[in-house]
């Protein structure tokens, strides 16, 4: 099931709109807090927007009052040029920028979520920040780090969670937390290969979970690996790193997913448990890696180099303390240049194991790595 991944993760991204207010003279329900140029020309789709750029039909009505808050981060006016030129990207062009919004209401329990972007999108991150004050919209700061924790991002343009049909018994009460006080801060990483500019834009819709309801927390897996990237133009490498994490108990492993740039063949994660290790997760794919998801509901797909099949293994995945995730990306160099870490799809790599963990205790598999030394530095 392509998801969106990422990264859950732990980084960026805003809010704001798409709320509903009846509009008599139309008879449909548009969004209060989109754009103010009105759509003169519905396409159809729940906001009946008319930009005049790709993806539209991707913006999404907020849930019922009250029964949770969307999260928008896009321009206010789809005709203000001075207004749209933070969100455009050119034709041929790439680039990773931050935006800032507040979150209407914090302080309650979630799972169900749905994620949309327009087309265009390596990656959306969101991280949480305390709320300094600081204005909504474009942001210099990124927050990599999110002190307060993450929202789960995407890689695809649409992701909803969970899936409908992946809900397995031992996942009741499954639930994750947005704390009161928080800014949303999104790390939007577009990437625009056509010639016509693409708009960033994205809506993320978070449903309120009955805190009665919550019997147990999900946390971010965020792995970053290698930061000290450089291979030479015109050869292979293969980036190895091994993550120990410090775990109080056995720890179950609910989720995993790749990251990887255009140059990365393919990324595999093994649990290494008392010198042995299992294949546990493997993908093909770096711009749509599928998500594995390990219950008693779930059945992977096996993982198939020759097919280019993303999979992993099924059934519950749990972590024993000392056992360690070991993950490696091949990274094949066609370039006449040298290939370093960094936010750019084509010229540059990354080898990031995301994904979701069951536990109070936030934090335990987050750590950025360097030539095969890990750290927990990151907190998503």
């Amino acid at each position: 099931m392509k998801h969106a991944p990422l990264f859950l993760l732990a980084l960026s991204s805003v809010l704001a709109a798409c709320s509903s207010n009846d509009d008599s003279s139309t008879g449909k329900t548009p969004p209060t807090n989109t754009p103010t140029d009105p759509p003169t020309d519905p396409t159809g789709g729940p906001c009946d927007l008319n930009s005049g750029f790709p993806g539209d039909d991707m913006c999404i009505p907020p849930p019922p009052a009250g029964e949770g808050i969307q999260l928008h981060v896009g321009p206010a006016s789809y005709t203000d040029q001075a207004v749209l030129k933070p969100w455009l990207l050119e034709g041929g062009q790439e680039d990773v920028k931050c935006f800032v919004a507040r979150i209407p209401e914090g302080g309650f329990y979630y799972l169900k979520q749905q994620n949309r972007m327009r087309p265009g999108s390596h990656h959306m991150l969101i991280n949480l920040a305390e709320d300094d004050g600081r204005p909504e919209g474009p942001s210099t700061a990124c927050d990599a780090l999110g002190g307060l924790g993450s929202i789960p991002g995407s890689q695809t343009p649409s992701r909803d969670f969970p899936v409908p049909g992946t809900v397995a018994p031992e996942d009741a009460g499954l639930a994750r937390y947005l704390p009161a006080g928080a800014l949303a801060v999104f790390q939007l990483h577009y990437v625009n290969t056509g010639t016509d500019p693409v708009l960033r834009e994205a809506w993320v819709n978070l449903y309120k979970m009955n805190e009665a309801e919550v019997k147990q927390r999900l946390q971010s897996v965020f792995l970053v690996a290698d930061l000290a990237t450089n291979i030479a133009p015109k050869t292979r490498a293969t980036l190895k790193q091994t993550f120990t994490p410090s775990l109080p108990g056995p720890t179950r492993i609910y989720a995993l997913n790749s990251h990887m740039h255009a140059h990365s063949e393919t990324m595999a994660v093994w649990r290494v448990r008392g010198g042995q290790k299992e294949l546990i997760y493997q993908s093909f794919d770096w711009a749509e890696p599928e998500t594995a998801t390990y219950n008693t509901v779930v059945q992977n797909p096996i993982p198939n180099a020759a097919a280019k099949q993303d999979g992993g293994v099924s059934g519950l995945l749990i972590m024993e303390p000392g056992d360690s995730l070991e993950w490696s990306c091949d990274v094949n160099n066609t370039l006449d240049t040298t290939i370093r870490f960094a936010n750019e799809a084509y010229t540059a790599e990354m080898c990031l194991l995301a994904g979701a963990y069951v536990s109070d205790t936030p934090g335990l598999f987050a750590g950025g790595c360097v030539s095969g030394q890990c750290s927990s530095r990151f907190r998503p």
